[in-house]
């Protein structure tokens, strides 16, 4: 998914949910999303690095002048693929400690926080552009369609622009 623009994490799992459901393999499902979203990081390098496009809004922060070695940037990604499994298999041993917390109070800390971060990152006009956001974000629930297929409304626009067929 990384190497086509406009194709995220977000697609590649919404295609992987509709071949591996959650309901009937977790364990698949959820190795399968884990690799989708480490497989996309590297492609979206080695597109940054192979056709100087970016794919995502990390290869353009990485992209900034000078753009690091390729290999740098290999070794550091599988340095922190590394230690997150470290850090993941230690905390797993605490995992039976979350069973206790309220769903939604868990729901309402992570809106607020969102909404907190947005704010005192981006002030007012970012917040109006999380409340747009929200709004067309509850559109699909609304109308009753599946958001995975709202993604062509952003995925074949970025694509016709990338290849050179349509201009902006």
């Amino acid at each position: 998914m990384g190497w086509l623009p406009g194709l995220s994490n977000a697609t590649a799992n919404g295609v992987l949910a509709s071949v591996i459901g959650y309901q009937k393999d977790c364990r698949a499902y959820i190795l399968a999303r884990s690799a989708a979203n480490t497989a996309n990081a590297f492609i979206g390098l080695a597109a940054l690095f192979a056709l100087s496009r970016m794919r995502n809004g990390v290869m353009v922060a990485l992209s900034t002048p000078p753009l690091p070695p390729a290999s740098a940037l290999f070794v550091v990604g599988v340095l922190a693929a590394c230690v997150a499994y470290l850090i993941t298999v230690t905390l797993s041993r605490s995992a039976h400690l979350l069973g206790g917390i309220e769903g939604q109070w868990l729901h309402g800390s992570a809106i607020a926080f969102v909404i907190a971060i947005c704010l005192l990152l981006t002030g007012p006009f970012g917040g109006f552009i999380l409340l747009l956001a929200i709004l067309i974000g509850l559109v699909p629930y609304m109308v009753n369609v599946p958001r995975m297929y709202c993604m062509g409304a952003v995925m074949v626009p970025v694509m016709l622009y990338s290849f050179g067929i349509a201009w902006i």
